[in-house]
């Protein structure tokens, strides 16, 4: 197919759908080949803020929007006019109870569609047909089809968003050259909110909008202010502005910011004043080794003068990996500049922290906490005193992943967030935290770090932490 291809509709009502229900072609030899008008079936005409959205839309669209602006609306909009202009679509979303009641509101504006319940599946006159699927797997059950549209409703709730994204969802558009859409109320990290950044770059395919309840025009203004008058400013910025920073976040590490701590190294790994490596072996998962350097910021009045940490590179592998994997790894990273120390996260024993002594490395098998390891993370991400390497790929999308792990309430349903973290997505955060940790208690439990002398932190010192395990110090 050309980059210019597009799909026509087919005849409606087609040859087909009359024999299925019973009628005959020359039954109605005046019909028109063109589907009915959405507004002669009963949809809403797009409010001015709607119109605008459509009139700007791309290939792929991401609409932040506020409580009520009529997001859900807009997209049953989208579905039937795609699907009544003989094309397959699909619509996602993270609940059962939300796709019932857009099954409901499309099956009763278009009562001409052949309904499959059990599948929730509406065909139209003309080819075209709508497919609907909710829940955390419901990308993967779009996986071997092919679609024109995909819209994903409160794509902010939906788990691993760009794994299906990547996985399921751009796969079934390629036939077609579909379009997407990605509809929510904010929420602040993770892959929605990377999707409205994508759009509010300069590409040609991706478009994004932040549409406030006030743009309604059918949502009473003193309505909104009621809510203000009622509501925490955070909690009203998030539902009723669409702002992403006011946000609620179940992220692990929500003060990570892209643009702020993926930066360039400032020292090359040679010049660091102490190398510390942590390992996170795979055991089924992808293995990781996160070289950590530190550095003194020399200028005056910077907000990081003193103590700083910077992630040089990365080392994660899928699959298999030997003990000569690692030990290959570090020692190109010896050799470019002596290891302070390797810390090895081994829950069953000393196995690879053995070998690695034997080896000639500094290693110790990690024994601090995992608390006190994502508070000193926080700290110094807060603290603008870690940055990461632009080119550790993998540590760097595992931040919008990294989350803690979601609840059910048994008697209202709703999902909490709890204080245990997702580790499906924690394998570099995990050789991270393991450096970070024993290199600050090296400098809090008087470590060659504290020869420094406090001040080298500059304004913010460090914070008080609790028993952080045995972590001792070998500073060379």
């Amino acid at each position: 197919m050309s980059e210019t291809a597009t799909i026509l509709p087919l005849n409606w009502p087609s040859a087909s759908w009359l024999k299925l229900t019973g009628s005959s072609v020359e039954a109605n030899p005046e019909s028109s080949s063109e589907p009915p008008s959405l507004d002669s079936l009963g949809f809403l005409t797009p409010h001015p803020a709607q119109q605008h959205v459509l009139a700007t839309a791309k290939r792929f669209n991401t609409l932040n929007c506020g409580r009520r602006w009529g997001k859900t609306l807009l997209a049953q909009r989208l579905l039937a006019d795609a699907a009544l202009n003989g094309s397959p679509v699909a619509y996602l979303c993270p609940t059962y109870k939300m796709l019932t009641q857009v099954w409901r509101d499309l099956s009763a504006l278009l009562p001409q569609a052949r309904r499959l319940v059990s599948e929730y599946r509406m065909e139209l006159p003309g080819g075209g047909s709508i497919d609907m699927w909710s829940g955390d797997d419901a990308a993967n059950a779009i996986r071997g089809r092919k679609y024109q549209l995909v819209i994903v409703d409160e794509a902010a709730l939906i788990p691993g968003l760009m794994a299906a994204w990547e996985k399921s969802i751009r796969p079934t558009l390629t036939d077609l050259r579909g379009s997407a859409w990605f509809i929510s109320t904010p929420r602040r990290g993770g892959t929605f909110e990377e999707f409205y950044q994508r759009g509010q770059g300069a590409g040609d395919e991706w478009a994004s909008w932040q549409m406030p309840t006030l743009s309604n025009p059918y949502i009473d203004p003193l309505e909104i202010e009621a809510a203000r008058a009622g509501m925490a400013a955070q909690s009203f910025a998030q539902e009723y502005e669409a702002d992403f920073e006011s946000s609620e976040s179940d992220l692990v590490h929500p003060n990570f910011d892209r643009l702020v701590h993926t930066r360039v190294a400032q020292v090359s790994w040679a010049k660091c004043q102490h190398r510390i490596v942590g390992i996170d072996p795979g055991g089924g998962d992808p293995t990781a080794i996160v070289p950590i350097g530190t550095w003194k910021q020399e200028a005056p009045g910077a907000l990081n003068a003193g103590l700083n940490f910077h992630q040089y590179g990365e080392f994660y592998r899928r699959g298999d990996v030997s003990t000569e994997d690692l030990i290959q790894y570090l020692g190109k990273l010896h050799s470019a500049g002596a290891l302070t120390k390797v810390l090895v996260g081994e829950t069953g024993g000393n196995v690879i922290t053995n070998s690695l002594l034997r080896a000639g490395f500094p290693a110790e098998r990690f024994l601090g906490t995992r608390d006190a390891g994502l508070e000193t993370v926080n700290w110094l991400l807060e603290a603008k005193r870690l940055t990461i390497g632009p080119e550790c790929a993998n540590s760097l999308a595992e931040f919008g992943g990294y989350r803690w792990a979601k609840r059910r309430d048994g008697e209202t349903g709703e999902r909490y967030a709890t204080s245990t973290t997702v580790d499906h997505h924690a394998d570099a955060m995990d050789a991270r935290r393991y450096a970070l940790l024993w290199a600050v208690a090296g400098y809090e439990n008087g470590g060659a770090l504290a020869a420094m002398g406090s001040q080298q932190w500059g304004k913010v010192a460090p914070v008080k932490r609790g028993k952080v395990g045995k972590v001792t110090q070998t500073w060379r």
